[in-house]
C-alpha cells in the first residue's frame, strides 16, 4: 500500500469518526445513507421523519433555518387559505413541501456536517478539540423538537382560529415601522 493511499484511508476513517461524533444518535443510519448518496452521485434520499415531522425533525437535528423556512412556508400556505385558495390545491402544496423535506433532508444535513466540520478543522489542529467541538455543535436536540413541535400548533390553532387577513398584516407592519 503506497503513503498516498494509507492517508486517504486514514483521511476516510477519520471523517466517519467527525461524522459519528457529530450526528450523535442513528449515526450508523446517516453514515450509510450519506456514503449511499455520494457513491451514487445523487443529493437525494428519502428520510420518512424529514417527510412526516418537517420543522420538527429539522429542529430536532439542530438546523433551525431549515426548520424555520418550513414554518414560513406553513405559514405561506394558510395565508393562502385565508385567501381563498382552493384546499385540494393547498393540500397538494403541503405534500410537495413534505416530499422535498424528505427527498432533501438526508443531504441537508448532509451539507450541515460537511460545513461544521470544515469550520472545526480550521479552528484547531489537535482531533480532540476538533472532535469536541463537533459533539458540542452537532447532536440531537429534544428540547428544540419539542420547542417546534408546539410553535408549529400554536400556529396551526391560531390560523384555525382567526384567519390572518392580509390587510391587517400591512396595518400592523404600518403601525410598528411609522408609530
Amino acid at each position: 500500500m503506497s503513503t498516498s493511499t494509507t492517508l486517504e484511508a486514514d483521511h476516510e476513517d477519520l471523517a466517519i469518526d467527525e461524522a459519528r461524533a457529530f450526528v450523535g444518535p442513528n449515526a450508523s443510519f446517516y453514515d450509510e445513507c450519506w456514503r449511499v448518496m455520494l457513491w451514487r452521485g445523487k443529493t437525494t434520499s428519502w428520510n420518512p421523519h424529514a417527510a412526516l415531522l418537517g420543522p420538527v425533525w429539522f429542529a430536532y437535528r439542530r438546523m433551525f433555518a431549515p426548520a424555520l423556512v418550513w414554518l414560513a412556508c406553513l405559514q405561506l400556505l394558510w395565508l393562502a387559505h385565508d385567501r381563498g385558495l382552493s384546499p385540494w390545491f393547498l393540500l397538494a402544496l403541503l405534500s410537495m413541501l413534505m416530499a422535498a423535506s424528505g427527498l432533501f433532508a438526508n443531504a441537508v444535513y448532509l451539507n450541515h456536517f460537511t460545513r461544521r466540520a470544515r469550520l472545526a478543522r480550521k479552528a484547531s489542529d489537535s482531533v480532540l478539540a476538533q472532535e469536541q467541538r463537533l459533539i458540542k455543535e452537532g447532536g440531537v436536540s429534544a428540547i428544540a423538537a419539542g420547542a417546534f413541535a408546539a410553535i408549529t400548533i400554536a400556529l396551526t390553532l391560531a390560523n384555525l382560529a382567526t384567519p390572518l387577513e392580509f390587510t391587517s398584516v400591512l396595518e400592523l407592519t404600518d403601525r410598528l415601522i411609522f408609530a
